[in-house]
């Protein structure tokens, strides 16, 4: 319930202010992501994207050493960046995934994404390559 929505929240914020050292942080990008689903479904998309930008910054010093987690936080930063209207932001993770993704099927979100913000930002010429 909203309680407990509540609690994720508080407990969320209080550990991604904690240094790396003192947290699992594959367990905190699990925590952000399922807390990140919860704000996009109570609209909040600002508070989604804060809290999957900070599961992407987690990410950093080891991204893609665990394959399924970083494409799975990339392809939600690039969802909520998409839904944003964030292009410069959304393409520098689009770019990432692109790089990285060992399969078209893992590449799909991204091409889904760059697409759509093509055709949103009316830029037909490049949507069409």
């Amino acid at each position: 319930g909203s309680k407990m929505e509540w609690c994720l929240y508080t407990a969320v914020d209080l550990l991604n202010s904690l240094p790396p050292d003192k947290v699992d942080v594959a367990d905190l990008i699990k925590l952000n992501l399922r807390v990140s689903k919860i704000a996009r479904s109570r609209g909040s998309p600002e508070k989604e994207n804060m809290l999957l930008r900070e599961s992407l910054e987690r990410l950093q010093p080891f991204k893609w050493n665990n394959y399924d987690q970083s494409l799975e936080v990339y392809n939600a930063v690039i969802a909520s960046e998409c839904n944003l209207g964030n292009g410069d932001s959304m393409s520098t993770a689009i770019d990432e995934v692109l790089d990285h993704a060992k399969s078209l099927q893992d590449k799909f979100s991204a091409y889904f994404a760059m697409v759509q913000h093509l055709r949103i930002s009316k830029d037909y010429r490049t949507a069409a390559h």
